[in-house]
């Protein structure tokens, strides 16, 4: 026998040799198969799309799965990746050249220079209407034609001179019918649009999800792309909250959009890019971005949305008498819209946060450093000498008090207010005692005046609501600059009727010195208020669709409070020198009623709904007040010497008054007058920097 084998030791190198052999054998197949697999594994290899430079792209690849081994794809691979890269920019430069085409602007040579840089064809820059073979010149010539086109009005459509609205019409003027027409077919064109507006939105949205390679150009296509900043910012910045359920279908995908832009870390700075940036509208940097518009669009929408919830939940507890058809419809669909409003603005903060967190959104961004920049010093000053930051003081603090519901019928019950339709009111009655229909559509209209009623240093409008009943309203507007009524503050009584929107609101004025003053044509002393949209004059009318309170107030504001009232009386010329004189001495005769009733009254007892609103209103401007003053008395002196001296000459036609508005310019009485409200303007507020906190 051999003495290997019998030796335990041999015996062990013996098995370890065999052991050996096994593994070798066993490492030798492994390795086979592991070529086989690496070679069956090649065509799974992808191209990662990143930032590199195209010469790169034999060699930018990423497996699948982990690898040890660097392996050269195919130049056929490298071309199938970049034809894709190409294909997304092609598509997505198809949509927003859609969206322009829904929204057309004139396009700027930057744009052209930035649209053919992400352009397939660089040899031609052109840019992307959503239509082929239209070039950026084409687009703006044919954007100045439509222009020219949309603002040339026809013979049958011709306005005169005078102010449409007022009833005070000459020639030919547009019936109501004939704007009830137009309203119906702009109603048309308007949900056409939307459809537009949903699809290419759902596009974007698709193609985000589908994308896969570099955010940096899309971010920049999407805030270059004029029409999808103008599609975003007419949605958003909408006026009218009736639309909110009538709309929801654009609402929603909007919201969805935007849904969708806040799960991008990268694609999220667009919520902070003004949307109307660069075009000259004269929005102020960081008030046009979708975080802003959202934010204050969701204030007042967030309002409407438990109002309407509660009304149609009183409808089904039996709270309420009535029956909704279309409204409860309109009035779900805007529940639906304000909710997904909330949620939407809540991942919009919540994106920018973390966006700042992680440095791709700055933390002060370029809006507001260039408003901060722009903001008028103490130093500057306007024309007459006021200093604009006190303007924008008084923007500021005065916008606080544009509207607010109060418990306005108990102040009437108890007779504290006094409110003229008081006895169509009735007693103790609740919001659920009134139609739903009709509480709907009042409740759409009040989510919408806290943030339209105007607000400025030269004319203001703010409304009171009682908390229970909407229905009942007061107002009160703060005359404009460069009229007779400058600076006067004239109160309203708002009654919407029973049978509302159908019927027009009912507007009592009550500034009228206890029904013994008339301040306008417009403006009887009996507080009778002539309009055509209240149907208390002749031309166009109220349209139940689309008139609302803010239409009446400010019509009341801009075509009734006017620089020359004595012309709103139907008949006169003003053409002749005969009404030109009578004119001149109307508004001395106004403004001395002015002077009385609407500025040293208001400012000695202002009304107790606006009481706050007054006081404030007085003390900021106190400045602009005090100079007013000694330029009225300096036009009282002025016309009692024309006036004497017309008397003296015994000019034809002198008439010592005009009839139909004021009281007697006594220069005496006017300065006796302007003496007080000066010497109660620095009893109540002695040091206007101080509490005007400039």
């Amino acid at each position: 026998m051999n003495e290997r084998n019998n030796d335990p030791e041999n015996e062990l190198d013996i098995a370890e040799d065999d052991s050996d052999d096994e593994e070798n054998n066993s490492m030798s197949a492994d390795e086979g198969d592991q070529d086989d697999d690496l070679e069956d594994d090649v065509s799974e290899y992808e191209y990662a799309d990143s930032d590199m430079d195209e010469d790169d792209a034999d060699i930018a690849f990423e497996p699948s799965i982990k690898a040890t081994k660097s392996v050269s794809i195919s130049a056929a691979e490298a071309n199938k990746s970049k034809e894709r890269r190409q294909g997304n920019i092609k598509l997505l430069d198809r949509i927003l050249g859609d969206c322009n085409d829904a929204y057309p602007v004139p396009v700027s040579q930057d744009d052209e220079e930035f649209l053919s840089l992400i352009t397939a064809d660089k040899k031609r820059p052109r840019v992307s209407t959503g239509s082929t073979n239209v070039s950026a010149t084409t687009t703006g010539e044919q954007t100045k034609s439509e222009k020219r086109k949309g603002t040339k009005k026809s013979d049958d459509c011709s306005t005169s001179t005078l102010k449409p609205g007022v009833g005070y019409e000459r020639g030919d003027f547009r019936s109501t019918s004939d704007l009830v027409n137009r309203m119906e077919a702009a109603e048309k064109k308007q949900l056409a649009l939307d459809k537009t507006c949903c699809s290419l939105l759902k596009e974007l949205y698709t193609f985000f999800d589908e994308f896969d390679g570099d955010e940096g150009i899309v971010l920049l296509s999407l805030k270059m792309s004029r029409g999808l900043n103008r599609m975003l910012f007419s949605i958003l910045k909408n006026d009218s909250f009736l639309d909110l359920g009538k709309r929801s279908g654009v609402y929603l995908s909007t919201l969805d959009f935007l849904d969708r832009i806040s799960s991008s870390k990268f694609l999220s700075s667009f919520l902070v890019h003004d949307l109307l940036e660069g075009d000259g509208s004269g929005h102020s940097e960081g008030e046009t971005s979708c975080e802003s518009l959202l934010a204050a669009l969701h204030q007042q929408a967030d309002v409407l949305g438990k109002h309407q919830e509660k009304i149609l939940n009183d409808v089904h507890t039996g709270k309420s008498t009535g029956k909704l058809s279309d409204e409860e419809s309109v009035a779900r669909n805007s529940i639906v819209v304000c909710n997904k409003m909330k949620n939407t603005l809540e991942n919009v903060t919540s994106a920018i946060k973390l966006g700042r967190q992680a440095g791709t959104i700055s933390e002060v961004n370029d809006g507001a450093f260039l408003k901060k920049q722009t903001t008028p010093s103490s130093e500057k000053t306007d024309s007459e000498g006021i200093p604009l930051v006190e303007k924008e003081g008084y923007c500021k603090e005065m916008s606080k008090y544009r509207f607010d519901s109060v418990s306005m019928l108990e102040l009437i019950d108890k007779n504290v207010v006094s409110y003229y339709f008081h006895d169509k009111v009735g007693k103790g009655a609740q919001a659920g005692d009134v139609l739903p229909q009709r509480m709907l559509r009042i409740h759409s209209e009040v989510a919408g005046l806290s943030r339209d009623l105007p607000v400025e240093w030269g004319s203001s409008i703010f409304v009171r609501i009682d908390e229970e009943r909407p229905d009942v309203m007061k107002a009160l507007i703060m005359a404009p600059e460069g009229t007779p009524y400058e600076n006067g503050v004239f109160e309203f009584d708002i009654r919407l009727p029973d049978n509302y929107p159908n019927d027009p609101p009912l507007v009592q004025f009550v500034t009228t010195n206890k029904n013994q003053t008339r301040f306008n044509p417009n403006l009887y002393n009996s507080g009778k208020v002539c309009l055509s949209l209240l149907g208390t004059w002749q031309g166009p009318g109220w349209i139940p669709k689309t008139s609302t309170v803010l239409q009446v107030l400010i019509s009341i504001q801009s075509l009734i409070f006017v620089p020359d009232p004595y012309f709103n009386e139907p008949g006169y010329d003003p053409s002749s020198d005969d009404a030109k004189r009578n004119s001149k001495v109307y508004d001395n005769q106004i403004r001395a009623a002015t002077l009385k009733f609407a500025i040293f009254e208001q400012l000695e007892k202002p009304p107790i709904m606006f009481r706050d609103c007054v006081a404030n209103h007085f003390r900021l401007k106190k400045r602009r007040i005090l100079k007013q003053l000694a330029e009225w008395e300096e036009l009282a002196k002025e016309c009692e010497t024309k006036s004497n001296k017309a008397k003296t000459s015994g000019r034809h036609g002198y008439q010592g008054l005009v009839a139909g508005g004021g009281i007697r310019p006594d220069r005496n009485v006017i300065k006796e007058t302007c003496s007080k409200i000066e010497k109660s303007l620095q009893e109540k507020f002695p040091d206007i920097e101080k509490n005007a906190g400039f």
